[in-house]
């Protein structure tokens, strides 16, 4: 021993090793498993059972799928309603779309309908009507209901 010299150095090496050096160290140990330092508490989780275990892992899957299926059908309902909104709105659309049409086929084709639109949006007259205003009627009135009739 004395040919190789001075092994104390080998004592001090893990005291000047880096702290990750020294935690990979721990790897190295060949009687210590992985299960051993990944879960300490594996012996503390053997004392519950199986079924026990199984039930909880059903019952969690069984909340989660329940409450995927009610998000879906609330979704579904949402998007019903918004589709009846949207198909009710189409079809007032399309019935006044209709009136239109046919009114702008009276407003071609009619001369009665033609007529009866110059008188009501234009204030059109022919050039036999008499043309009375309220204006006039208020002025001549006097708080007397004169009939324009006679």
């Amino acid at each position: 021993m004395q040919t190789f010299g001075n092994t104390e150095w080998l004592f001090a090496r893990t005291a000047s090793k880096r702290a990750i050096d020294q935690s990979i160290s721990v790897w190295t140990i060949p009687n210590t498993s992985a299960r051993d330092i990944t879960f300490p508490l594996l012996s503390g989780v053997r004392l519950i059972p199986s079924w026990a275990v199984l039930t909880s892992i059903l019952l969690a899957m069984s909340a989660i799928c329940g409450t995927t299926v009610m998000r879906s059908r609330a979704e579904l309902r949402a998007s019903s309603e918004q589709q009846q909104n949207f198909a009710s709105q189409l079809q007032n659309l399309r019935d006044t779309n209709h009136t239109l049409e046919r009114d702008l086929q009276k407003l071609t084709n009619d001369p009665s309908a033609i007529e009866l639109a110059a008188r009501e949006r234009l204030g059109m007259v022919r050039a036999n009507d008499v043309v009375v205003t309220r204006q006039s009627l208020q002025l001549s009135g006097n708080g007397n209901k004169d009939s324009l009739v006679r």
